[in-house]
């Protein structure tokens, strides 16, 4: 075994670069809001594309969906010098209307994807795989997972 260098000066070299990109902090209502734009983005070109009209007002939707989760923040931000329980009672039934609302978009996609997978051709239907799922005893769901559809 080699004596270690006690009297060596340690060097070393580094190339980075900065890349200026726009990060947002990843809020629950934030979080929400990705994952439903997506799935409601995905959902309605996957529509066009079978020729159903289940999402033909997909951007009215999504832009309702975000009014709902701009209000939340704001109703959260607010620093009116009104009483505190009252402040409170508005940020609840903002974020209450914005959940609402992510449900039954959530309900529409999931009915939409069952009639999509009853609908769609075999080679689609190879691509995507169907996996039964149970949140309750008594509602089951499907999910499907995309494994290498693109749809533009």
């Amino acid at each position: 075994m080699p004596p270690k260098k006690s009297e060596g000066v340690l060097r070393g070299r580094c190339d980075s670069f900065v890349v200026e990109t726009d990060v947002h902090f990843p809020t629950d209502i934030n979080l929400l809001w990705d994952a439903l734009r997506k799935a409601i983005t995905l959902t309605a070109h996957w529509c066009e594309r079978q020729q159903l009209s289940d999402w033909r007002q997909y951007s009215y939707n999504l832009r309702q969906l975000k009014r709902l989760m701009r209000s939340a923040q704001n109703k959260k931000r607010s620093v009116a010098k009104a009483r505190q329980d009252k402040i409170d009672a508005q940020v609840t039934q903002a974020h209450q209307a914005y959940i609402d609302q992510a449900r039954s978009h959530l309900d529409k996609i999931q009915t939409t994807l069952t009639k999509l997978a009853a609908t769609a051709s075999t080679e689609l239907l190879q691509r995507l795989k169907l996996k039964a799922t149970s949140n309750t005893p008594n509602a089951k769901s499907i999910k499907l997972s995309v494994v290498s559809l693109k749809v533009k």
